[in-house]
């Protein structure tokens, strides 16, 4: 056994050493940005139920918002009817 044989044995070990290594840090890296990736997936999904939540509120706002405009104009309607109905009556009397 030649010392170019122990080199080239100590260099086929330590290849291998490094291989392992670099397979087992490989597969703590892929590990962590499948954390990464199920973490994004999530926050996704609570933006987006947070959107829909929103478009809901918005929705609604403008619904609330048409009827109080509908309430809010019969209720002039109502008050011009009856300050009409009101003055004649008071024209009437003063007669």
């Amino acid at each position: 056994m030649t010392t170019l044989d122990l080199f080239l044995g100590i260099a086929t070990v330590a290849l291998i050493v490094l291989t392992f290594f670099a397979c087992w840090t490989m597969y703590y890296v892929v590990g962590v940005l499948q954390r990464i990736h199920q973490f994004f997936d999530e926050f996704e999904k609570g933006m987006n139920s947070i959107g829909r939540s929103l478009d809901e509120v918005t929705r609604r706002a403008e619904v609330l918002k048409t009827t109080v405009e509908f309430l809010i104009q019969s209720g002039k309607t109502l008050m011009s009817a009856y300050q009409r109905r009101s003055g004649g009556k008071r024209a009437k009397k003063g007669e």
